[in-house]
């Protein structure tokens, strides 16, 4: 790990540009050619120390706005502060709210995601079952587009997508199913995302209806949030300082130690196709 050794204040930049290659070689490999340029800046808009007062924008050319397009990102906006960013990804939300109690939990924990066809039938659907701990009607209140509760599964908390695929019989219909799910699987882990583990954990991701919400996948914020502190750590190492030694320093060294292997994880499952495991390790 390039940044192996390296303190918190100098750990992003090797970081981030170990992320940079990582997101051309998947660009490349997808075929999809882009500018040199970064694509995405920062700048500070508080005179103290705080996540909230770093801001980071996304411009219309170079490689963080490619990947923003190729992983389907639906946000207009250009613009966030860290603590959004940081609020978005479920790989360090129990340190988030945490540090922030008074925002809600934007990932509810789930006990399964399948897909399912209907019996004597052609209509495949998405379906995910909830940690019991969150009450349905909470869940309700702020489910992601597009999905709706299952009422006929009681008992359990299950909700589906209302979008159905059309999965046909026969060898021949093979690659035009596979083709199909392609498509309508992308739409779904715009919804359901996962923490790398042995096994993995996977998540609904809630729509509060706040601007905190940011509607891009977890690959691009990574990126953006780790170029931002990459900024820091050249230009202004003194204020990174001061993050660090603030009382959201603890946030700020979850999202450092954890992005490296969530980030490599996430961009080779998108270039293989594959799930990414620990060798020798069984879940």
């Amino acid at each position: 790990m390039a940044s192996q050794g390296l303190g918190p204040v100098s750990a992003p930049l090797p970081l981030y540009y170990c992320f940079l290659n990582a997101v051309k070689a998947m660009l490349v490999h997808k075929g999809i050619r882009t500018s040199p340029y970064h694509g995405t800046s920062g700048k500070i808009t508080t005179k103290k120390a705080t996540l909230s007062g770093e801001q980071i924008s996304f411009g219309t050319r170079g490689v963080a706005p490619a990947l923003a397009q190729y992983m389907g990102d639906t946000d207009i906006r250009s613009q966030y502060s860290m603590k959004q960013v940081l609020y978005n990804l479920a790989f360090v939300h129990r340190a988030f709210v945490l540090t922030f109690p008074k925002l809600p939990e934007l990932f509810v924990p789930l006990l399964q995601a399948v897909y399912v066809r209907k019996d004597q039938g052609h209509e495949v659907w998405a379906q995910v079952e909830t940690d019991p701990k969150f009450t349905a009607p909470e869940i309700n209140s702020s489910l992601p587009s597009g999905f709706e509760q299952d009422l006929g599964i009681v008992g359990k908390n299950v909700f589906r997508l209302k979008k159905r695929l059309k999965w046909r019989d026969g060898s021949a219909e093979l690659p035009a199913n596979l083709a199909r799910l392609s498509t309508y699987n992308r739409r779904v882990r715009s919804h359901v995302v996962y923490i790398r583990g042995q096994p993995p954990t996977w998540y609904l991701k809630l729509n509060r209806g706040t601007a905190d919400f940011i509607s891009r996948s977890s690959i691009t914020l990574m990126l953006a949030a780790m170029h931002r502190l990459s900024e820091l750590a050249r230009y202004d190492p003194l204020r990174l300082q001061l993050l660090m030694d603030s009382q959201q320093n603890w946030l700020l060294s979850e999202f450092m130690g954890s992005a490296p292997l969530q980030f490599v994880d996430e961009v080779a499952t998108e270039m293989t196709g594959q799930n990414m495991a620990v060798p020798f390790v069984r879940g």
